[in-house]
């Protein structure tokens, strides 16, 4: 009977005991899996190189010889201006016209003149021809030269006077003879200030616009002292509109001010490669400096701790925290090197090969609690 009992109890142990023996297995399995799928979600460390850049912050300045303050000679009256703020002109285009009827006087002034002269030059070569003493007198003589010389004066000074306006005398003619003159551009450049407008009358020497040259445009940045060695002439620098970031433009540093200033900032000049905003507005520079040989990791993959940085290595499949030289990051990546002097300047990288790749920032501050 008893043997009976064993037979029959053994296997209902055995067969109850299954499941548990299962479940323990299942959970080991599980464990195994989770700690496999920590280490395939390690990171590689890649070698990489990162170009730095520094930023500075300036204003445009044109060269004082390039920038033209447009006004209306004599005064008057401006006609057909059609340009905006911001818009470019060309050297020899006309701008607009102005309208002032002593224009026309000066213009038939300097014809009158000119007749003349004509008719006194023929006076004074028919009276040298004659006989001094028989049929003229010298007064008669010396009075002919003094009112040819007088009006000679009178011409040369007209003559001025319609430079002045922006007329070339030599176009003058009968039929030419207007009261409104057109203005012609004497550069190429970029209409600013606009202060005048079509039908308005404006007082003699009144500033209607500014062209600047885009031949001679500066930008000048303050940098600091600690940037100093990383500029040099000729470098090549971005400029940037800060109103509209996508309007950029090109320049190249002229010269350098390595006088320090007391707040440790010092100048470098830009020649700018075209002129896209106005004259004293502020600009920004970017200036990229040489390569360096550098490491490279996701940007999630590097921790920021108290004005440091750091990476969450994988030694041994133990994640460890491991402060690094950071140089700065783009959309994707941060660019970094070792602190170990040994393995900054090494092309193969010996430790750490991975860092740990997920919930870096938590790992982190877990093994800042264990030390």
């Amino acid at each position: 009977m008893k043997n009976f009992l064993n037979l029959i109890l053994i296997p209902i142990l055995i067969i109850g005991f299954l499941p548990f023996c299962n479940t323990s297995t299942e959970t080991l399995n599980n464990s195994s899996n989770v700690e496999k799928s920590t280490f395939n979600s390690a990171v590689k460390i890649k070698i990489s190189t990162f170009q730095s850049e520094v930023q500075l912050i300036g204003k445009i300045q044109t060269d004082p010889i390039e920038k033209l303050d447009v006004t209306i000679p004599m005064g008057g009256k401006i006609t057909n201006l059609s340009k905006l703020p911001g818009e470019y002109v060309n050297k020899g285009e006309t701008i607009c016209y102005f309208e002032n009827h002593l224009y026309l006087e000066l213009q038939k002034t300097y014809l009158n003149l000119k007749n003349q002269i004509e008719f006194e030059s023929l006076q004074n070569q028919r009276l040298k021809q004659l006989i001094v003493g028989q049929s003229i007198s010298k007064k008669e003589l010396e009075e002919s030269d003094f009112k040819l010389n007088a009006l000679k004066i009178q011409l040369a000074s007209t003559k001025r006077e319609l430079n002045y306006i922006g007329v070339n005398p030599i176009n003058i003619s009968p039929e030419t003879l207007n009261s409104r003159v057109p203005y012609i551009s004497p550069l190429s450049g970029k209409i600013t200030k606009i202060t005048g407008g079509n039908g308005l009358n404006l007082s003699q020497d009144s500033r209607i616009f500014t062209i600047i040259s885009n031949e001679k445009l500066f930008a000048h940045f303050t940098a600091y002292s600690k940037d100093l060695n990383k500029f040099k002439t000729g470098q090549t620098v971005t400029i940037v509109n800060p109103e509209n970031q996508e309007i950029i433009t090109n320049g190249k540093i002229t010269s350098i001010d390595d006088n320090i200033q007391e707040n440790g900032t010092f100048t470098v000049v830009v020649k700018v490669d075209k002129c896209f905003c106005s004259d004293g507005q502020t600009i920004i520079g970017k200036v990229k400096i040489k390569s360096t040989d550098c490491l490279v990791l996701p940007k999630s993959n590097v921790v920021e701790y108290q004005g440091k940085h750091y990476i969450v290595a994988n030694v041994d499949n133990t994640p460890k925290n491991i402060e690094i030289k950071w140089l700065g990051e783009d959309s994707n990546n941060s660019y970094f090197i070792l602190s170990n002097p040994n393995i900054e300047n090494s092309s193969e990288i010996e430790i750490p090969k991975e860092v740990w790749g997920s919930n870096t920032y938590g790992i982190f501050m877990k093994n800042l609690q264990v030390k």
